[in-house]
Formats: structure tokens, sequence, C-alpha cells
């Protein structure tokens, strides 16, 4: 076999090693190991929920019962020694009730924790976020903020104001009461607007976004694109300012300015259907 063949062949094993996962996480990686958590806490009227996750997704959902209830799976495939030392804490003061994760300060420990929390339709939800993984909240109260680093945000059906963040993942915000900032790097923003308490800031730097907005809302409104193009589809907007990439206009009576801007992708307003 000349030395050709030879580096061929080392080549080849070499990318399928890599596929398959073989040599990717080290000597120590095996198979996954799991660890459960679960609580129930007294919650009333005045209860408020925060969460802070490291490395995970959160999912948030109302339901009929009168305690707060929290399911979490800590996950690694570094042994059950590595499950040991992140630890999910759970303490109440001042009624607020937070949940949050707990690494070592200093060292690299490789576990994720996925958590599922049901809450009384009492409970305010405040200020959720995570590092790595997706928010979910849905059918809850409360004037929210989800941040996550690699991850989507998807809310629906929520009764209060809502703020989403995300470095890397999309957003997706429908049947709330209303949007404070939504902002993205890498994803599509799709949102409905049914109101505003002040200036609101939509921002992406690579993805489309595509907003319905309430037509009996009144805003100035400014739609801005880099590389892409503004559609509009029934939104009864007195335009002032008309480019291929750059409209400006008047919904209404005016009033606080919803502010719409993407590096990368194509802007649709439509006039949304209630």
């Amino acid at each position: 076999m000349n030395k050709y063949q030879i580096t061929f062949l080392l080549f080849s094993t070499l990318i399928v090693a890599a596929v398959s996962g073989c040599t990717t996480y080290g000597p120590d990686f095996g198979a996954e190991k799991i660890e459960y958590f679960s609580g129930d806490y007294e919650a009333d009227n005045n209860t408020t929920l925060a969460v802070n996750n490291i490395n995970g997704q959160i999912e948030i959902d109302s339901w009929d019962g009168d305690k707060v209830e929290l399911e979490a799976i800590k996950r690694t495939n570094y042994g059950e020694d590595e499950l040991e030392k992140v630890h999910i804490i759970v303490n109440e003061i001042d009624d607020v009730l937070k949940v949050e994760t707990k690494y070592p300060p200093i060292e690299n420990v490789r576990v994720s924790v996925d958590m599922k929390i049901k809450v009384p339709e009492n409970v305010t939800v405040d200020i959720i976020e995570t590092t790595n993984g997706n928010i979910v909240i849905s059918d809850t109260k409360g004037n929210t903020t989800a941040i996550t680093t690699n991850g989507a945000v998807t809310i629906t059906n929520v009764e209060g104001y809502i703020t989403a963040r995300s470095s890397n993942g999309a957003l997706d915000i429908q049947r709330t009461t209303g949007i404070n900032d939504l902002k993205t790097t890498n994803g599509k923003i799709e949102a409905q607007i049914l109101d505003i308490k002040n200036d609101l800031d939509i921002r992406c730097t690579n993805g489309a976004v595509i907003i319905h907005i309430d037509p009996s809302l009144d805003a100035e409104i400014e739609v801005e694109t880099t590389n892409g193009q503004i559609s509009m589809n029934e939104v009864e907007l007195v335009v002032t300012k008309l480019e291929s990439t750059h409209v400006e206009g008047i919904l209404g009576e005016g009033g606080s300015k919803i502010s719409i801007k993407t590096t990368n992708g194509n802007v649709n307003l439509n006039k949304l259907i209630v």
C-alpha cells in the first residue's frame, strides 16, 4: 500500500471517528447518567417565580394546582460523580420563589439540567434565564423577561408585557398583553404586538422579522433592513419615509416608537387579525 493510500485511509478513519462522536468528548466520555429532581412549593397571590439555569431548557406552564411544581433532570456522559457537582437550589425570599442551578465556580462541569415548572394561575412569572437551552412559557401571567444565550424563546398566551433576548436562537411571541423588547443575533423573530408601554426595539442581526400588529394601536413605526426586503400587509400606515430598505410612518394617532431592524433578512409587517 503506497503512502497516498495510507494517508487517505487515516483521514477517512478520522472523519468517521469525528462523526460518530468517539473522539469529540475525550477518554472519560461514556454512557449517559441521569438524576431526577422534583419538588412542590407553597404559592399564593403574591408569589413571583424567578429561574436561573446554567445549561439546559426551561419550560413553564400553568396548571390548576395550588403549588409550584418543579421537575428537573440532570444529565451527563461523564459519570455519576459529575452529576453530584451540580445542585438545584430553591429558595423563597420576600414572596420571590427562586429556582437556580449551582455549579462549582472554577471547574468545567459537564452537566445539563432541563426543568419543567408548573405554576398556579395566580403566580407571577418574572425573570427566566438560561445559558444553553430553549425557554418555553405558556398560559402564565406577569411582565416576563426571558433570556438565553444559545436557544430559542417561545412565549404564548401570557397576561403581561414581554422582554425576550437570545444570542443565538429564534424568538416567537404570541398572544401576550404587549411587548417591551425583543432582541436576537442569529434567528428569526416572529411576534404579535397588541400593546406597548414605551418605545419598543425589535432587533435581529441574521434572520427575518415577522410582526403582526394590532391596527388600533397608536405608534410611530420605523422598519429597516440592510440586506433584505420590507413588505406590509394591510397595515394602514401614514408613510413619512419610503425606501426599499427603510420605511417610517405613523400608525393611528402616533405615540411611542416601534423600531424594527434586521441586518440580514426580510421584514414583514402585517395587520393583526384578532
